[in-house]
């Protein structure tokens, strides 16, 4: 019995959501396996195994870095807590699953020149204890998880096309974290923590091919005329009209059969580019007119997920040309980051504003309301402030209205009727709106207009009332210049108060428009 064990690879590995026991022969009458030998495996050992199809190496040790370029690996990869000396794919398709889950990476890291996995690849609880670059249009097609992987050193994802929403929950980044138009299509951040730089960036789209050439025949002229040519010395000018007019006929209609067989030819053979060049040319139109960003690639768009990132150094921080219409940030401080060309428009709140507010607009759960609210108010408040410091001044404007709105929402219905944060809403949408509140200073003056003529009784002089009442409410007069006495010089008294209010906040408006402090 003790020698059928030393046969046998003794090797165990458990996991929280799997078991693992190796069952492949030992290595001179050992108790391990070659991959789990304390020696390692070799990669030219390792190259056998993937000519085999063999992709079990849970737990193997690979003492040399794998370079793969060129291939196509038609079978799943089941490489758990394996720890891989250096990696670095070229050009690899991945037809099946990808499992490196709790993996040790170690000197490189390196995902390059269109390198695809066609199914699930899960990095899950990984280390990387080296750099980290995946560059050049590497493909994920299935899901990407990085959940709870550490990254120790450097990481640099560049145009890296995840058609799932890629997975970085939990995870920690200790090196720099440079992301150029990877995540376009969302992503999923959850309390991820940075510890050094982070610049999620833009990135170039270049792949515009606006080659036309054209393969059209030549003409030569022997196949056109075979006459000799007419000299205006010896024919004269009326033969020589007649002749270059009859061979230029011949050229045109003679040829034309076989001049546009080559053409039919010639657009079939560019069709495709073509569409592909006018498709970039509508695009770009659109772009101009303010419909996106130009031929450039977001750094985030799409569903993202920031709810409790943690940026400890938050002064080395940049995150440009994102798109976070889509973006839950609940709980995120982005105090002393530089945030440059982001898009905030909500469509439903017709104004700049957070995922979150939208969210919770529209969920019909109020328990969930009354919980999520504060937090929702706090974040439009520390996001105001963030704007103001990235001197994003009109942006910073509509997360005022967004902290007011949650603060009005608050004290209830009767807080819109009887509180002063309802009428400074009302009059002049908290000072953001001056079309708001010159409409307001007009509608109470045509409130005057109306209480002086029924105290009154007397309709006609319209004019003059208007006259009076924007007088009054302007301070031009001092009393009311019709001359009327009792109730209505407290109607005076009421609008002389409101109408410098009102003034004032129109003021206030139009210089909030133009630059909020």
């Amino acid at each position: 019995m003790s020698d059928v064990k030393k046969t046998v690879c003794q090797y165990r590995k458990e996991g929280k959501e799997w078991n693992y026991s190796c069952g492949r022969r030992t290595v001179n009458n050992r108790d391990y396996c070659l991959g789990h030998s304390e020696s390692g495996i070799s990669s030219s050992n390792l190259k056998k195994l993937i000519e085999e199809k063999d992709g079990e190496w849970t737990g193997f040790k690979l003492r040399d870095p794998i370079t793969l370029s060129d291939i196509e690996i038609d079978f799943p990869i089941c490489a758990r807590a394996a720890t891989i000396k250096g990696l670095d794919l070229s050009n690899v398709s991945f037809k099946e699953d990808v499992d490196f889950t709790s993996a040790i990476f170690e000197d490189n890291f390196e995902l390059k020149d269109k390198t695809t996995f066609e199914k699930n690849a899960d990095f899950s609880e990984a280390y990387f204890n080296c750099p980290v670059r995946i560059l050049r249009d590497a493909t994920f097609c299935g899901a990407a998880k990085f959940s709870k992987a550490r990254f120790g050193q450097i990481v640099e994802l560049t145009r890296v096309k995840f058609n799932m929403l890629p997975v970085f929950n939990e995870c920690e980044f200790k090196g720099p974290f440079i992301a150029r138009g990877a995540f376009s299509h969302g992503g999923n951040f959850n309390s991820v923590v940075f510890h050094s730089v982070v610049k999620f960036l833009g990135a170039r789209d270049i792949d515009i091919d606006v080659s036309f050439s054209t393969n059209v025949e030549t003409l030569s002229e022997d196949v056109v005329s075979s006459q000799s040519p007419i000299s205006i010395k010896r024919d004269g000018i009326g033969k020589y009209i007649s002749y270059n007019i009859n061979r230029y006929w011949q050229i045109f209609f003679r040829r034309r059969r076989s001049c546009l067989i080559s053409f039919k030819k010639t657009i079939n053979e560019k069709k495709d580019v073509f569409l592909k060049w006018f498709k970039n040319l509508i695009q770009n139109v659109r772009n101009r007119l303010g419909d996106g960003y130009g031929n450039a690639i977001p750094s985030l768009s799409g569903p993202i997920d920031f709810t409790d990132v943690e940026f400890l150094t938050p002064e080395k921080v940049t995150i440009q040309r994102a798109d976070f219409r889509k973006a839950y940030i609940r709980g995120t401080n982005f105090s002393e980051v530089k945030l440059i060309d982001v898009n905030w428009y909500q469509k439903k709140l017709r104004r700049n504003g957070i995922y979150d507010d939208v969210s919770a607009l529209e969920t019909p759960d109020w328990n969930f309301k009354r919980y999520i609210n504060p937090e929702i108010e706090t974040q439009y408040r520390h996001l105001r402030s963030v704007l103001e410091a990235n001197k994003d001044f009109l942006a910073a404007s509509d997360f005022y209205v967004g902290e007011m709105d949650y603060r009005l929402k608050r004290l209830g219905v009767k807080g819109y009727f009887f509180s002063i944060i309802g009428w400074y809403k009302l009059l002049s949408g908290y000072a953001t709106k001056p079309v708001r509140a010159i409409i307001a200073f007009f509608f109470l003056l045509t409130l005057y207009v109306l209480i002086s003529a029924s105290i009154s009784g007397d309709f006609s002089h319209g004019l003059e009332r208007y006259y009076s009442g924007f007088s009054l409410m302007t301070l031009k007069a001092s009393a009311n210049t019709l001359g009327i006495e009792g109730v209505h010089q407290w109607l005076d008294l009421a609008f002389r108060i409101i109408g410098p209010f009102q003034l004032a906040l129109i003021a206030l408006s139009i210089r909030n428009k133009v630059k909020r402090n």
